[in-house]
């Protein structure tokens, strides 16, 4: 099972973090780069469709500031088994820590690593898009 695991640190309180990445069908809302989702199964799950490739990812948990989701399949992802964690820890003197956590199997029945490899990337742009929503 391979796994991603991102962290960067802002200079926000995790509530007004939370406020703006919290909504589970709201990724549009921080990230220009995504169309808005389509919710679906009574708001459990959420479908991503960007040009030709649809994603569906269905909420399993959700926690004070925290959602974890799992993908039905990998879509345009090499992926399987898919679950991740999308969190924001308070890091005390009004900062927060966003943490973006994943696991899965490689498509293919291989390692995973290129999924890795793309999967740091779609993360690291949406953190970048947070940093960018929270300094507007």
């Amino acid at each position: 099972m391979a796994e991603v695991h991102l962290t960067r640190d802002f200079d926000k309180p995790a509530d007004e973090v939370w406020a703006l990445i919290g909504d589970f069908h709201g990724m549009h809302k921080w990230n220009a780069a995504l169309p808005p989702t389509e919710s679906i199964d009574d708001g459990t799950a959420r479908k991503i469709t960007m040009g030709p490739n649809t994603i569906v990812e269905r909420l399993v948990e959700e926690g004070d500031r925290s959602y974890t989701y799992s993908m039905d399949d990998g879509g345009a992802l090499p992926v399987k088994n898919y679950r991740s964690t999308l969190a924001v820890k308070d890091a005390g003197d009004g900062k927060s820590t966003i943490e973006w956590t994943s696991s899965f199997d490689g498509a293919d029945g291989g390692d995973g690593s290129g999924a890795v490899q793309i999967i740091t990337m779609v993360y690291t742009g949406g953190l970048d898009a947070i940093e960018k929503s929270l300094s507007s």
